[in-house]
């Protein structure tokens, strides 16, 4: 959720892909479709589509996502493509003691830091202009 929130902050967006190591190499989606209890890719496309409507609302996941399965070295992924949102997406959650919580992440290079709250004002004025 943090890097989808992070990619819909930043000015151009971005591509998340699952079933891709941290060295590049394609592993594919086993792994994650057994955690579905053993779904193929439509249950879960559903099932991401589900949890980010839930996260970020049914606008920005239709309007926003594109999600695709190609096959990279034989081997089948989920890339998620991200369009910039038109307005700040905060991601909300409760910390291990129950108490809930706001964050919004934005894009730095290959990370999704959070934004300092004493930088948030001056980045959403720069980042969402008013019309």
């Amino acid at each position: 959720m943090k890097t989808i929130a992070a990619f819909g902050n930043s000015f151009d967006g971005g591509t998340l892909l699952i079933g891709v190591a941290d060295s590049g190499d394609a592993v594919g989606l086993e792994q994650d479709f057994a955690c579905l209890g053993d779904a193929d890719r439509d249950r879960f496309e559903i099932h991401l589509r589900n949890l980010f409507a839930h996260a970020f609302g049914q606008n920005f996941t239709a309007g926003k996502l594109k999600i695709s399965f190609p096959e990279v070295a034989g081997v089948e992924i989920c890339q998620i493509e991200v369009r910039p949102s038109d307005a700040a997406i905060i991601v909300s959650g409760k910390d291990k003691n129950g108490v809930g919580y706001e964050r919004l992440y934005v894009r730095s290079g290959n990370s999704s830091p959070e934004m300092p709250l004493s930088e948030i004002p001056a980045f959403l004025s720069k980042r969402f202009k008013a019309a």
